[in-house]
């Protein structure tokens, strides 16, 4: 039997964040656990498909960076990543100045897109909406 107090415990749901700049990773990492989930970290796209296999299964939504290192976009991962888990929900994010280009492509993979830099009222909400607790909204 779950206690109350566990419940209210228990993490929204885990994110595995993928994010070459540590910078910013460690400012999303400590953000999204200020928020109450639980983050799993990778420091680019290759790394994030090693550790899958053995985080797949408790992965509720993947938060990467659109262009890093190693020759895996974040929309490269996307794919993979659901070729092995369809239905996870990912979220790209760019601070490139392509905005526009990056939107249309994180739409034709079926992701969401966010442009950097983002506050974190933003950041929440699309969270939010990608796990279903919201609506999604223009970001």
């Amino acid at each position: 039997m779950t206690s109350v107090a566990s419940a209210i415990d228990a993490p929204l749901a885990s994110i595995l964040v993928v994010e070459d700049e540590a910078l910013v990773r460690q400012m999303l990492t400590r953000s999204l656990r200020r928020l109450g989930y639980r983050v799993v970290e990778a420091t680019s796209g290759v790394d994030a498909l090693l550790l899958w296999p053995d985080i797949a299964g408790g992965v509720d939504l993947v938060l990467t960076d659109m262009v890093m290192p190693g020759g895996v976009s974040g929309t490269d991962l996307a794919a993979s990543l659901r070729e092995q888990k369809p239905g996870i929900e990912i979220i790209v994010m760019s601070g490139h100045s392509a905005k526009v280009g990056n939107e249309r492509d994180a739409a034709a993979h079926g992701v969401r897109f966010m442009s950097k830099p983002f506050s974190l009222a933003t950041l929440r909400q699309t969270v939010l909406a990608a796990l279903g607790a919201e609506r999604p909204s223009r970001v």
